[in-house]
């Protein structure tokens, strides 16, 4: 199966998504937000500007925390800005990609491509290939357009598809016996090519980029891994 990076920087590189705006734009309107969210509820956050490739961007999102307190927008090669987090577990790009769509009127992607672990091997690892699309317009859910995944858990792999389908979809083989052949990391990274995104490339993104880091405190209990721990606590050390 693919991964970005081979999944080196797990678990960074589990969910990402992708804001159809140039950066500086996504940047100026990012911290916009930001700004006025932390001020309303009074609390800290440092604006730190990052340069180099993809691995270099991706450390400075260590360590791994849940809930995430760091938030990383990254220039691509297109039209796209792309955005990742410091999840411990998976990251959630759906929340602020779906309110940037939403506050910039463009579309939006997110992306999850999970390995599967056993619970022996990993913690709370079940593995996940998913799409999903945002509009640049409300839709019956907010502006969600289109959503095409697998999903595992202790009952097994489950497909499902929601919302008008797009002309790059791969259709039949959304049938296919095996159900998790019926959406692969293959055919996640076809149709993101089709939107003009080279997904598992790691020269595609770079080498600007933004981190918002929030500098509350963590709640005592949430875990605060390093790139390796979280590796071994994921099982894929």
């Amino acid at each position: 199966m693919k991964y970005l990076l081979d999944n080196q920087y797990a678990p960074t590189t589990f969910s990402w998504g992708f804001i159809d705006a140039p950066f500086e734009q996504s940047v100026d309107k990012f911290l916009s937000w930001t700004e006025s969210v932390f001020k309303y509820y009074d609390l800290g956050y440092e604006v730190v500007r990052n340069r180099g490739s993809l691995p270099h961007l991706l450390d400075a999102l260590f360590p791994v925390t849940t809930p995430a307190n760091r938030e990383m927008l990254v220039e691509t090669p297109s039209q796209w800005s792309a955005y990742f987090d410091n999840d411990s577990n998976q990251g959630d790009p759906i929340s602020r990609v779906g309110q940037m769509c939403d506050t910039l009127k463009c579309r939006g992607i997110a992306v999850t491509c999970a390995p599967y672990r056993h619970p022996e091997e990993g913690k709370d690892l079940y593995g996940a290939v998913q799409f999903e699309l945002f509009a640049s317009h409300e839709t019956d859910f907010i502006n969600h357009l289109r959503y095409v995944g697998v999903t595992t858990d202790d009952a097994g792999w489950e497909f499902s598809a929601n919302g008008p389908v797009q002309p790059f979809e791969e259709t039949l083989e959304y049938s296919a016996h095996r159900v998790r052949d019926r959406f692969t990391p293959e055919m996640l990274e076809r149709y993101c090519s089709a939107l003009g995104i080279d997904l598992f490339n790691p020269a595609f993104y770079g080498p600007n980029a933004v981190t918002v880091i929030n500098k509350c405190s963590l709640p005592p209990d949430s875990p605060c891994l390093s790139r390796q721990e979280a590796r071994k606590r994921l099982g894929l050390a």
